[in-house]
C-alpha cells in the first residue's frame, strides 16, 4: 500500500468515527474550519488546497454533521515524500468519507526538503453535510391513460415534472439498493397501472490511488417502461426509446413490449450506458456523477399482462471495474475499489 494513501475507498463511513484509536489518521474536531494546532511539526504549510465557492460536491451552507481531521499514518512524525507528489487526503477522499457533501475542504502540506530522504506532514480540515436521505431517490407519478405519449427525453421530463406528486398509489423513497423495485413494491400501496417513474443516485468514483489507476463505472437497466424511457447522466440523455408519438393507451407502444424480463441478452429491451457505439464513451471516470432514469408505464409494473404472478422486477447494475467484469446493484455497500453512493444533501 502506498503509505501516502488513506485507504477509504468502500470503507470511508467505517472511519468517520468522532475519534479514531491512538495511531489512527482521522479524529474529529470541536472547531469548525480547522485546527488550530500546528501540521505536525512543520512550519507554514508549502501546499494549500481549498475548495473554491460552486464546486461540485461544496455546500457551504449546509446543516454541519460534523467536523474532520486527517493527518498523514505517523502524525505528528513526518512520511517520507513530497508535496509535490500528490495529495495525501484530497477532497474525493473526503466525499467518500462522508458518502455526501462538504461544507468545507482544506488541505495543508509541509516539505522538510533538509532530510535525507525528503519528508512531509500534511493535514486535511473538512466537515461533512447533513443528508437529508440517504439512497436512491425512487419517485414515481400517476400518468393517467389518454395522455401524449413524450417522444424523446426533454418532453418526457416536463411531462414527469408536469404531473402532480403523491396521491394514492403513487409516492416517493429512497431505496436501499436497486437490485429489485417497482411501484407497487418499493411504494407502500403502490399501484400496477399508469406510471409515470424517475429514478436518481449520485455517487463518487474514486482513483485507485494504490495502483495509479482509476476505476470506471459504466451502468445498465433493466426497465418495465411499456410507454418508453430514458436513461441519463450527469444530466445528459446517454441511452432512450420513446414512441413515434401518440396517447397512453393500455397497448404497448413498442414490440416486443419495454420490458426486460430478468435478461440482458436483448438490447431492445433494456438500457446501457455500452450501448452509445463508441468504445469507452459509456464509462465514468474519477469524480462526482448522476445516474437517472425516467419511464413511463401503462399497465402491470413488472407483472403478467394477465394479473398474474409478478415477474423480474426491475434493476439497475453498475460495472465495477472494466478488468473485474462484474455488475452489481447500487447500495451502501461496494466492493472497495469501486463506486461510493452519496446522500443527497
Amino acid at each position: 500500500m502506498n503509505t501516502r494513501s488513506v485507504a477509504l475507498h468502500g470503507l470511508a463511513a467505517a472511519l468517520l468515527v468522532p475519534l479514531l484509536a491512538a495511531g489512527g489518521c482521522l479524529a474529529r474536531s470541536d472547531s469548525e474550519g480547522g485546527s488550530s494546532e500546528a501540521v505536525g511539526s512543520a512550519r507554514q504549510a508549502d501546499r494549500y488546497v481549498t475548495v473554491p465557492p460552486g464546486s461540485p460536491g461544496l455546500d457551504p451552507t449546509c446543516q454541519n454533521a460534523g467536523n474532520y481531521t486527517a493527518h498523514n499514518a505517523t502524525w505528528p512524525q513526518h512520511v517520507a515524500g513530497s508535496c509535490v507528489d500528490g495529495d495525501g487526503y484530497s477532497v474525493n477522499d473526503a466525499l467518500a468519507a462522508c458518502r455526501g457533501p462538504l461544507k468545507y475542504f482544506g488541505y495543508y502540506c509541509s516539505d522538510f526538503s533538509n532530510e535525507n530522504p525528503a519528508t512531509e506532514t500534511w493535514t486535511s480540515y473538512y466537515a461533512c453535510c447533513a443528508c437529508t436521505g440517504t439512497g436512491i431517490d425512487f419517485e414515481t407519478r400517476y400518468f393517467a391513460p389518454g395522455s401524449t405519449l413524450p417522444t424523446n427525453t426533454a418532453e418526457a421530463i416536463a411531462t414527469f415534472n408536469s404531473l402532480p406528486r403523491g396521491g394514492p398509489g403513487y409516492g416517493s423513497v429512497y431505496l436501499t439498493d436497486t437490485a429489485g423495485f417497482s411501484n407497487h413494491t418499493s411504494i407502500p400501496g403502490g399501484s400496477k397501472t399508469w406510471i409515470a417513474y424517475h429514478l436518481r443516485a449520485t455517487f463518487l468514483v474514486p482513483p485507485l490511488d494504490d495502483v495509479g489507476a482509476f476505476a470506471p463505472a459504466a451502468f445498465r437497466l433493466g426497465p418495465d417502461f411499456g410507454l418508453g424511457g430514458a436513461l441519463l447522466i450527469d444530466g445528459q440523455e446517454v441511452v432512450a426509446r420513446w414512441p413515434a408519438g401518440g396517447t397512453a393507451t393500455m397497448a404497448p407502444a413498442f414490440s416486443p413490449d419495454f420490458y426486460w424480463g430478468g435478461s440482458w441478452s436483448d438490447p431492445n429491451v433494456i438500457l446501457s450506458t455500452l450501448d452509445v457505439g463508441e468504445p469507452w464513451a459509456g464509462y465514468y471516470d474519477v469524480g462526482i456523477h448522476t445516474v437517472e432514469a425516467y419511464g413511463f408505464e401503462n399497465g402491470y409494473d413488472c407483472g403478467s399482462p394477465d394479473g398474474g404472478p409478478d415477474g423480474p422486477l426491475m434493476r439497475l447494475e453498475y460495472l465495477g471495474v472494466p478488468f473485474d467484469a462484474e455488475w452489481y446493484p447500487l447500495s451502501g455497500t461496494q466492493p472497495w475499489y469501486s463506486l461510493t453512493l452519496l446522500c443527497d444533501g
